[in-house]
């Protein structure tokens, strides 16, 4: 697999490329103002993304594990046989593809799946060894993976369920318990948005919502450090 730094630096590339493109054609002067409004909109959101490169890269390994279970089970629905008969050929073929030094050679049937396996680095005997002899329907071999991604990245995804637990106690806090403290409600929404960053649910597409700017987060921290903001 392939490190934190690593991964962190794949996403520093792009979004320099990214802007050098849009900064090209802002200077080559052939755009209208709403194209050009556009580009320096992203030139924005890139740099924004770049000083915050590592909670950028914490949610897009989150994103990109759990896109990935969620292929494998889609997957597995179409393709239970050969899952069930011979799992390396199915991995290859509907999930990894051919992948040769960091290059994809041939892509797999599902869309963006060998992209995915080649951007946390793991092949056909990563997912053998977590859902091999395993339904993938089962929260047991998707939190398997979720465990080897954490361990290898020193990240924090949460597995199965933990997420939908902290959105009701968040809400149970708020709206069901009135006589909750701030330093309740104030817990609940911290664990509750780090889950989320953590889990990539504050990924969409290229755009990240950032805990860094979330004024709410913030202050939430805040008030729990015993600062004020």
């Amino acid at each position: 697999m392939r490190t934190f730094e690593e991964f962190k630096s794949s996403i520093l590339r792009a979004k320099h490329n990214l802007m050098s493109r849009c900064q090209y054609e802002i200077k080559a002067g052939r755009l209208d103002d709403d194209e050009e409004r556009v580009r320096r909109m992203v030139i924005r959101n890139c740099q924004l993304y770049i000083d915050n490169i590592d909670e950028v890269t914490t949610i897009n390994i989150g994103a990109t594990t759990n896109s990935l279970i969620r292929t494998i089970q889609k997957a597995y629905q179409q393709h239970s046989t050969d899952y069930l008969e011979n799992f390396e050929r199915f991995a290859t073929e509907y999930i990894v593809g051919i992948i040769d030094n960091g290059e994809i050679k041939r892509q797999s049937q599902f869309v963006n799946s060998s992209g995915n396996c080649n951007k946390l680095g793991i092949g056909v005997d990563e997912l053998a060894t977590c859902f091999k002899g395993k339904s993938p329907m089962d929260n047991e071999s998707g939190d398997f993976f979720r465990q080897l991604i954490n361990l290898n990245y020193g990240t924090n995804i949460p597995m199965a369920g933990v997420q939908e637990q902290l959105l009701k106690d968040w809400k149970t806090s708020v709206y069901y318990e009135s006589g909750s403290d701030q330093k309740t409600k104030d817990t609940a929404f911290v664990k509750l948005r780090e889950a989320q960053r953590d889990s990539g649910l504050l990924q969409n597409g290229g755009d990240y919502y950032l805990l860094a700017n979330d004024q709410e987060y913030q202050a939430a921290k805040a008030r729990l450090a015993g600062r004020n903001l």
